[in-house]
């Protein structure tokens, strides 16, 4: 059974959490295939629809940051319980400079991004998770993800997981990853599920807005299916 936690420890799991609202199609998986750009590897997900994923940088900090924000207030407006984000850039920064961060791209342009950033225990972050303080230094927290409505019914944000669990198992660094997801939106809960986290917890979290606690144990194996 999951605990039901609330109180000053849990006040605060995430300044932001994973969010996307996508409508899904019944198809599976995707292989991507790769291209070089200026550096960065590009994996295209969708020839009929040009998109493509890499790895983000400290460079795409503002587009990150105008796309959270887009997405942020469209949320308010639609249903404020499911998605938190901050107005502050320099804590994104801090994701990109420490986390392992994914961005989809169409047309040069940013139109959904994921950033993650390792576990620290922040407001109790950690305890939450139920992983042994042993591995605290080998657990990455996935905090958010965001899609711009017009891009939703891609999988993009799934597909931007799993880009970022497969770099994270090629790094044999991480041995769990954990992220937060609001109960009701079903699009983003469905996307972590389907990457294989589990449901180990529930909190009220962001001054009141209850959220599932998610975990995943990393591959540490040479081989990972995408």
């Amino acid at each position: 059974m999951m605990k039901q936690l609330d109180g000053s420890k849990a006040a605060m799991l995430t300044e932001v959490a994973i969010q996307d609202d996508e409508t899904f199609k019944p198809e599976g998986g995707f292989v991507p295939e790769t291209e070089g750009l200026q550096g960065q590897e590009l994996y295209n997900i969708d020839e009929a629809v040009d998109i493509c994923l890499r790895m983000a940088t400290e460079n795409d900090l503002d587009e990150i940051f105008n796309l959270i924000q887009v997405v942020g207030k469209e949320m308010d407006c639609k249903n404020n319980e499911l998605f938190a984000y901050s107005k502050n850039s320099d804590t994104y920064l801090h994701m990109l400079k420490t986390g392992s961060c994914a961005v989809a791209i169409k047309d040069d342009k940013i139109i959904a991004s994921l950033l993650t950033r390792p576990e620290d225990n922040r407001d109790g972050v950690f305890d939450l998770s139920g992983i042994s303080k042993t591995f605290m230094p080998n657990t990455i927290e996935f905090v958010t993800s965001q899609v711009l409505k017009e891009y939703r019914g891609n999988k993009l944000e799934q597909r931007l997981i799993n880009f970022v669990l497969t770099e994270l198992n090629k790094s044999k660094h991480y041995k769990y990853a954990i992220c937060t997801v609001c109960p009701d939106n079903k699009a983003s809960l469905k996307s972590v599920e389907n990457n294989n986290f589990k449901i180990c917890n529930k909190a009220n979290l962001y001054g009141g807005k209850t959220r599932y606690v998610l975990i995943k144990e990393l591959d540490t194996t040479n081989e990972h299916n995408v």
